[in-house]
């Protein structure tokens, strides 16, 4: 990297990060990775409750998986020198370089689900199949100003389209409701950060801001041949707050992360066909604590495990807002890598997420989801 540096400006801090290079062991400067993940759901309505009394007249399940792709590459201003003694996951966090990267991601989603409600003199069933495909792009970067303190930034784009089939049937009238739709989405996100080194640990703060545009359009055809159609759209701002930390213990053979993030979303929904409507506006609050800790029992393996705990909720109206959903997430995991050489290794991680959502909160009449959620990634990755 250093022989590619032309001292063509007067800038002092190109100038002391050229000598910082020069000083430097060759090592490698790009790590590159592939990521294929496989994600199974399965949601249920176990509970329904109607002014306080357990109903069970209602039935609900869920299923959905999702395949996914993710590329991504690093690029170090500095080479990242091997000492022989930290486990080769680690050496790009010991050498405080600073880095660009880059990633693009795909995904494809499938789900279904049937629900059932019976009442005194009819019962309606219904059915929904949808299909989703995503892709989005991320650009990172951070740099140090001297050894003790960075600055990182961010920026990443996902757009997303979504069709979908529904039908509803009525018994024993035998009317039913075949609905199609379909969904497009566009959002955008930044973060920026700073991070504070004290030797083998580090403390970091980010900020995030982002917006996101959803359009929805609905056909329906009812039995007696009418159709009906609408177009909603969708409005959101994200912001959010995140601390985390970083510390290696027992001479760099266990590494610990933990971080506490904050986050509000407030969206509007309108209606914009056939006639301009109001629906409602959102504002959700999110909380997580996440940690993880990771364990080389060799320079060339980690095996370690993640834990995070997430509570959201959302209260939603006109020009009075009520509680609309809470929800409660816990997700753990486990993860290995392994380097069968210097510059090469395979990853495994996997993760269950279990959520219990509820809706409306605090009131006499409820119902609430479970959800879970298996996923299994791999990644390869290469260094040069």
């Amino acid at each position: 990297m250093h022989s590619t540096i032309r001292v063509a400006s007067p800038v002092v801090a190109i100038i002391l990060l050229a000598g910082r290079c020069v000083a430097q062991e060759a090592g490698y400067q790009t790590e590159a990775s592939a990521s294929f993940g496989y994600e199974g759901g399965k949601t249920e309505r176990p509970l329904v409750v109607v002014n306080g009394f357990v109903s069970p007249a209602f039935a609900f399940r869920g299923d959905s998986t999702r395949h996914d792709l993710l590329v991504a590459a690093t690029r170090s201003l500095c080479p990242v020198p091997d000492d022989g003694a930290t486990p080769l996951e680690l050496l790009s966090y010991v050498a405080r370089s600073s880095t660009l990267s880059a990633s693009f991601a795909l995904g494809a989603t499938s789900s279904d689900s049937y629900g059932l409600a019976r009442g005194m003199v009819s019962t309606v069933e219904s059915r929904f199949t949808a299909d989703r495909s995503d892709r989005g792009g991320r650009l990172a970067a951070e740099w140090f100003f001297e050894r003790s303190t960075s600055v990182r930034a961010s920026g990443s784009t996902l757009s997303l389209r979504e069709t979908a089939d529904s039908r509803s049937t009525d018994s024993p009238s035998g009317v039913s409701v075949l609905g199609r739709f379909g969904t497009r989405s566009s959002s955008w996100e930044g973060s920026l950060g700073v991070v504070r080194r004290f030797g083998d640990a580090s403390v970091a703060v980010d900020g995030t801001y982002g917006t996101r545009s959803l359009t929805r359009d609905e056909d329906s055809l009812l039995s007696g041949g009418t159709v009906l159609s609408d177009t909603l759209d969708l409005e959101e701002i994200t912001r959010s707050v995140t601390l985390s930390g970083r510390v290696l213990l027992l001479s760099r053979r266990l590494a610990v992360d933990v971080a506490l993030s904050y986050g509000v979303d407030t969206s509007n929904l309108d209606e914009t066909a056939p006639e301009f409507r109001t629906f409602a506006m959102t504002r959700t609050i999110h909380r997580e604590a996440a940690g993880a800790a990771t364990f080389y029992p060799l320079r060339r393996l980690g095996v370690g495990a993640v834990l995070s705990y997430g509570t959201d909720s959302a209260v939603s109206g006109f020009e009075v807002l009520f509680p609309a959903s809470a929800r409660k997430s816990v997700t753990y995991g486990v993860r290995a890598r392994f380097f069968p050489r210097a510059r090469a290794s395979a990853e495994l991680t996997a993760s269950r997420t279990e959520v219990s959502r509820v809706e409306p909160p605090e009131a006499t009449t409820f119902q609430r989801f479970t959800e879970t959620h298996d996923r299994v990634t791999l990644t390869g990755s290469i260094r040069f």
